[in-house]
């Protein structure tokens, strides 16, 4: 009875519940280090960098690639990096400590973190785009088609300390990016069928347990190597970068699906980018964990 957009206000109280139930319930810590500010200048210039990325990346094709405001938010984003990059290198405060991407597990896991969240805020937008454009779901039936995937999330979860304990992290790594990029294939091949859903929910459930397993794995992964008086910077940094991931996805994905529907039919397109994510999980996660230490 309400448009979609008033989903996105469950957050309010959610929001609210975890502010009062943080004041009430942390422990108060007394911090030995009273200098600790906020890095107003690494914020703000992030910001703008991802947003103008995120612009250029979704408008572009509108504006053209030779327009000014392509041309503008391109030399933008790439600015306002390389002030990002210098300002933290200087800041006693940095919100990501460059030097910790020295240490190879951490690198490597931050990249399969980065790459997964693309991947799986990408999928969430245009596969929703298909089955509300193409196939004409209803808002519910579109729900249905991401409950394999919240299936597998409840199920992998308990059980991973028992896969933790018997393999190795490599191991399950590996096998986490074989099940998503199998995954891919499977709802690519579901799409030129003509949408066989059983196909499309099968490779929904392995999406969910290699995002799982890569997910929870990866940031044990990288913080193996990482110092005790950094860890929660760098456990902090890990999430961050995912969560930008998540934001440069969508944008991305989309502009390649509008383009591949320039020259084909939306189907095939969807096959297309499915592909395409099958391709990043196994050739750059396969690369990432064959350089990883154990």
């Amino acid at each position: 009875y309400l448009s979609w957009r008033y989903l996105f206000f469950i957050n309010v109280p959610v929001a609210l519940f975890v502010c009062v139930y943080s004041i009430y319930k942390l422990p108060v810590t007394d911090s030995s280090n009273k200098n600790i500010t906020l890095d107003l200048p690494g914020i703000s210039l992030l910001t703008v960098c991802l947003a103008s990325f995120a612009l250029v990346v979704s408008e572009s094709s509108t504006w053209g690639l030779h327009s000014i405001y392509t041309v503008l938010f391109t030399a933008v984003c790439l600015l306002s990096f390389l002030l990002f990059y210098w300002v933290e290198t200087k800041s006693t405060n940095a919100i990501i400590d460059f030097k910790l991407f020295r240490i190879t597990n951490f690198l490597t896991a931050n990249i399969m973190g980065i790459v997964l969240y693309i991947c799986l805020s990408s999928w969430i937008i245009f596969s929703g785009l298909y089955f509300n454009n193409v196939a004409h779901y209803s808002a519910f039936s579109i729900g249905l088609t991401y409950l394999p995937f919240g299936i597998a999330l409840i199920l992998l979860n308990l059980i991973i300390p028992k896969l933790n304990s018997r393999f190795s992290k490599k191991t399950l790594l590996c096998c986490a990016a074989i099940s998503c990029c199998l995954s891919f294939v499977l709802m690519s091949y579901s799409i030129h069928t003509r949408l066989n859903f059983i196909l499309y929910s099968v490779g929904t459930l392995l999406f969910g347990v290699g995002f799982v397993l890569i997910n929870a794995l990866s940031v044990q992964h990288g913080l193996k190597h990482i110092p005790a008086n950094k860890i929660n910077i760098a456990s902090g940094i890990s999430m961050m970068l995912r969560w930008v991931g998540a934001a440069i996805g969508p944008p991305v994905f989309v502009t390649l699906l509008s383009a591949l529907k320039a020259t084909s039919s939306y189907s095939l397109a969807m096959t297309q980018c499915y592909l395409v994510l099958a391709g990043i999980m196994l050739l750059l996660l396969l690369l990432i964990l064959s350089c990883s230490r154990n």
